[in-house]
């Protein structure tokens, strides 16, 4: 089973069928496709970057489909609307933090960035192009 961990600090604000939903600052990361058996946290519940949230499955609300993560992160706009940030550098760097690297977020905090090539690809992740 492939681990997925929170990317950044912040309180867990929703739990659906086969979703869950991080909220930290501004920002809202969806965890879409969980197994939600072996789901490892409840609303409310707070979390620190590298925390386990669950486990990556084929579910889609009782519907299965390939085994995969589906990610996004919406940041508030500040107008009463989201937009949409590009999640890939946030969840490298979230795996180098916690595999003690050094995963690091760019002076204003609007990208995090992972410190290529010192990055080790953790222990049953698979990278597939």
């Amino acid at each position: 089973a492939h681990e997925v961990v929170a990317v950044e600090d912040g309180v867990i604000s929703n739990v659906g069928s086969y979703s869950v939903n991080l909220r930290s600052g501004g920002r809202i990361y969806k965890y879409l496709h969980l197994n939600m058996k072996k789901l490892a946290v409840s609303i409310g519940d707070t979390v620190q970057a590298g925390d386990t949230i669950g486990y990556v499955s084929n579910d889609f609300g009782g519907t299965p489909t390939v085994l995969h993560l589906h990610f996004e992160i919406t940041q508030n706009n500040g107008n009463g609307g989201w937009d949409y940030v590009p999640p890939y550098t946030s969840l490298v760097a979230a795996y180098e933090r916690r595999e003690n690297g050094p995963g690091e977020l760019i002076d204003d905090g609007d990208v995090a960035i992972a410190s290529v090539p010192a990055f080790v690809i953790p222990e049953g992740v698979e990278i597939i192009e």
